[in-house]
């Protein structure tokens, strides 16, 4: 009874931690990666942006303005406008700068106040009359316009009057089911534009939809191979053993081994990723080896209690040779291998120790009938009649294998994109010419200023990178503003002229009938800003001040690399992380190495060299063709691939122990359920529509 009060008390503690620290599921597989430099990352992604774009011969400004005025969305501007009208001295274009020099400028500004205010777009440059009597800024947002390819009508941005662009800001860190709301929400409200005006185009696209299409086909995928791993395998169990007690134990064993995982990665993380969870399902086949083992010696040869101690040493060695393996990984310092690692083995023993201590304290009547002995003493025979056709095939399997394999890091291959969601992107790029995102350049100062003027030294190669058709755009604040620098220049060239001409200016303006206050505005210089400081300035980071650019379009961005280094760098999300799972990679066949040997030594200490070394080989010709079956069925091999090699190397090592340590006659189905079982909660992972699933 002392077993069963420790298991107890095991099963009252888990509980009671999940019920006061329940994880969360995370869904981004950038979860499960760490970067000294995703801080920088995580501050430049303030916000998910959403792009809605409406497209049409007629009615694109209407639809626009309707969606505008009916959502319950924030949109965002292009450029902060209300900032500017204090601002027009500091933000003097190159050609105003350059009339504000010429002899004659009082009157030519004159012109060019009554020719702009009887232009058509007089009613344009009428609304800044009051702040800017000079209408010296609408020339700077018409100018800034014209860099966005797009022209600013009643808030919303258009092309030819055939295309609107609306921004939506969405926040950055969304649960699943927040997800799901918030898109059910957006096609909702486009639904009624929709309705409104059949003839138009209308789509919409941005990280949101790509994440929340991602992570419901994974959450579809485990519904599905859970369920039916769990149903075949009940079958099996059943079907071998006749009798509910083994069933339900077995049943027992698998839902306890599973929340045994979930607890140890809630107590470290506070979060699970549902990646691990999909490799929780593939440890049912490995959480239902013990019971089997059990069952198969208590049950259908009736082992007496002496022998049924022999029976709980294999199943406690099988168990600790398999926590040897999943322990070396929580060495990685791979966030995501960690959380694999831990749920693992927090699996393996709960599942282990409701065998070892709860199962004793129950009796079954099952059948002494072994349902599987003809069939698995069958394999047997036929595998020890045919040992040469056997390694022949193997010898052959491995050099096809080997010729074949290769490696793939590529993030994109392990979460892909539902191709309608591509399909709506790359027409949205079409129509507006935004281009993709290729990365950002992120740029450091030891001040503000200095970051100022490290920003301009970087806006000037990026400039010269787009007139060499290496990049499609670049965005940030000095794309689209002056500099401080070259704010408080602008300054000095508006404060020399209104020093020079005041008189002759005042009379100017008075002739053309100014008031005294709109005079009086003429010699008011306003103050400098700092624009879009809040969108593309991430503040002070690791001991400096930091601000990114955005790049649009890069066709190789090997040389921005090169480019940019020092207080600049460029840094491309999908390359770097891709390199990160690389490093990741490596790191973890070393650890699986360095796991393989750990586990054969101990084999040699327990059984002998020889014995230890012959029962050994299972395990490396079981890891060797599991690659090599990948490589000839066509899969790249990446670092969730090796991940697999630890989960071989466990679960062959339970068959060895299983037939070192039992007897003669529950062996052969002992190992072949086991077998079974795992082949079906792995196989079905081979179905998965998500390449990260697939590749257990």
């Amino acid at each position: 009874m002392s077993k069963v009060f420790v298991w107890i008390t095991f099963i009252f503690l888990s509980l009671l931690a999940l019920f006061f620290n329940p994880p969360k599921i995370n869904f981004d597989i950038l979860e499960l990666v760490s970067d000294s430099r995703f801080e920088l990352v995580n501050k430049s992604l303030k916000n998910n942006t959403a792009r809605i774009l409406i497209h049409g011969e007629k009615n694109v400004l209407s639809a626009a303005l309707s969606f505008k005025e009916k959502t319950t969305l924030k949109l965002r501007g292009v450029a902060n406008y209300e900032e500017m009208l204090s601002s027009p001295a500091y933000l003097l274009t190159n050609s105003q700068q350059a009339l504000l020099g010429r002899s004659d400028i009082v009157t030519e500004i004159s012109k060019q106040i009554l020719s702009k205010l009887s232009s058509p777009l007089g009613g344009f440059y009428s609304q800044f009359i009051e702040v800017d009597p000079l209408l010296l800024l609408p020339d700077r947002i018409l100018e800034l316009n014209q860099r966005l390819g797009f022209t600013a009508e009643q808030g919303i941005l258009l092309k030819d009057h055939k295309t609107a662009l609306i921004f939506i800001d969405l926040p950055k860190k969304l649960a699943r089911t927040e997800q799901a709301l918030l898109i059910s929400k957006i096609e909702a409200e486009l639904a009624t534009v929709r309705n409104s005006y059949p003839n138009l185009d209308i789509r919409w696209s941005g990280m949101l939809r790509f994440a929340n299409s991602s992570a419901a086909k994974m959450e579809a995928d485990l519904n599905i191979i859970s369920t039916i791993g769990s149903v075949l395998t009940a079958l099996i169990v059943i079907y071998c053993f006749r009798s509910t007690v083994p069933f339900l134990l077995c049943c027992l064993a698998v839902i306890v081994g599973i929340l045994g995982g979930i607890i140890f990665v809630s107590i470290w993380k506070g979060s699970i990723h549902m990646l691990t969870l999909g490799f929780g399902c593939s440890l049912l086949g490995a959480c239902v080896d013990y019971p089997i083992h059990y069952f198969c010696a208590k049950n259908l040869i009736r082992v007496d209690n002496e022998k049924e101690e022999n029976v709980m040493l294999a199943i406690s060695l099988g168990a600790l040779t398999t926590l040897l393996a999943f322990t070396s990984l929580a060495f990685s310092g791979f966030v995501g291998l960690i959380e694999i690692a831990l749920f693992s083995i927090g699996s393996v023993f709960a599942s282990w120790l409701t065998v070892f201590c709860f199962f004793p304290a129950f009796k079954s009547n099952a059948s002494r009938k072994d349902p599987f002995l003809n069939l698995s003493s069958s394999l047997s025979s036929l595998i020890s009649n045919n040992k040469k056709i056997l390694y022949s095939l193997i010898f052959v399997l491995l050099i096809w294998g080997g010729v074949k394999l290769k490696f793939n890091d590529d993030i994109r291959l392990l979460q892909p994109a539902d191709p309608a969601l591509i399909a709506d992107e790359k027409w949205i790029q079409e129509q507006t010419n935004l281009g993709l995102s290729s990365g950002v350049v992120f740029v450091s100062g030891e001040s503000e200023l200095e970051l100022d003027k490290n920003l301009e030294q970087v806006n000037t190669k990026l400039a010269d990178l787009q007139n060499q058709g290496e990049i499609a755009k670049a965005e940030g604040k000095l794309s689209l503003f002056p500099s401080l620098s070259q704010q408080e220049q602008s300054a000095n060239i508006y404060k020399k002229f209104i020093e020079r001409n005041r008189t002759e200016l005042i009379l100017s303006l008075e002739k053309i009938g100014f008031e005294q206050k709109l005079v009086d505005k003429v010699f008011d210089i306003g103050k400098k800003q700092d624009f879009l400081a809040e969108q593309f300035d991430l503040g002070n980071v690791q001991e400096k001040f930091w601000s990114f650019v955005q790049i649009y379009s890069a066709k190789n961005p090997e040389v921005l690399r090169k480019i940019f280094t020092g207080n600049a760098f460029f840094y491309e999300h999908v390359h770097e992380i891709s390199a990160i799972f690389k490093n990741y990679r490596h790191r973890s066949l070393l650890l699986v190495l360095i796991s393989y040997c750990v586990i054969f030594v101990s084999f040699c200490f327990r059984y002998g060299l020889r014995i230890g070394w012959w029962n050994f080989m299972p395990a490396i010709f079981s890891a060797l063709l599991s690659v090599c079956f990948l490589s000839i069925l066509g899969f790249e091999l990446n670092f969730f691939s090796l991940l697999a090699l630890v989960i071989v190397l466990g679960l062959t090592i339970d068959y060895s122990i299983f037939y070192l340590e039992g007897q003669q006659r529950e062996i052969p189905t002992s190992i072949f359920l086991s077998s079974l079982t795992t082949i079906i909660t792995f196989g079905l992972l081979a179905f998965s529509s998500t390449p990260a699933l697939a590749s257990f």
